[in-house]
């Protein structure tokens, strides 16, 4: 919005949204996955490269309406608030739809609990406090799209941390399928003790 790529009336709102808004029905983005960095695409754009159809347009934005739908009723059942979230899709025989990754997990879905981040991004705040980050961040602005290719390894994960993730998965995959498939904390417990890891500044849901 700030950029002027889209406009809040594409959002479906009437006036500027306010940092922390939610909007009344979810917005759909579509991106790149198989560039060093994805690239966000207009409607037009991604019928373009991937030879879609106006119909296969409309099909894909119903598929992904529907599944959104089912994560968010899930998580609201278990406790969370469904953010956000990424789908990646295929074509099947006769130009059938069908889900090409997984959905609804803490790497495909940002759940919050209670304003804390279930999902994957525990693991970037704890890379945000290290060196390699930042010379990630400066290989990106030198290297544009070739970072990659220079990037270093990232660090080992904390000990401590990694069993804290751990029990994160652990627990979401109990509370959102509604059994007890891993011996787990509570998913707010696991959240609480992965807080206190971090400086209020990288806390970021």
């Amino acid at each position: 919005l700030k950029s002027g790529e889209i406009t809040y009336e594409s959002l479906g709102l009437k006036s500027y949204p306010s940092p922390g808004e939610k909007l009344p029905t979810p917005f759909i983005d579509i991106s790149t996955k198989l560039e060093a960095i994805d690239r966000y695409l207009t409607w037009e754009e991604a019928r373009k490269i991937a030879s879609l159809s106006e119909k296969d347009e409309e099909n894909i934005k119903q598929f992904i309406l529907k599944i959104n739908s089912i994560i968010s009723d899930r998580a609201a059942q278990a406790g969370f608030e469904n953010l956000d979230g990424k789908l990646e899709l295929g074509f099947g025989a006769g130009r059938q739809l069908f889900l090409s990754d997984l959905a609804g997990t803490p790497d495909e879905s940002r759940l919050v609990m209670q304003g804390f981040p279930a999902n994957k991004d525990v693991l970037r705040q704890f890379y945000r406090t290290t060196p390699w980050y930042g010379q990630i961040e400066k290989l990106k602005k030198e290297k544009g799209s070739l970072w990659l290719e220079f990037a270093p390894c990232p660090p080992p994960l904390d000990e401590g941390l990694k069993e804290l993730v751990s029990n994160l998965y652990k627990s979401i995959a109990n509370a959102l399928t509604g059994k007890e498939w891993f011996s787990a904390p509570p998913t707010i417990e696991v959240l609480k003790d992965i807080d206190l890891l971090f400086p209020a500044g990288e806390k970021k849901t």
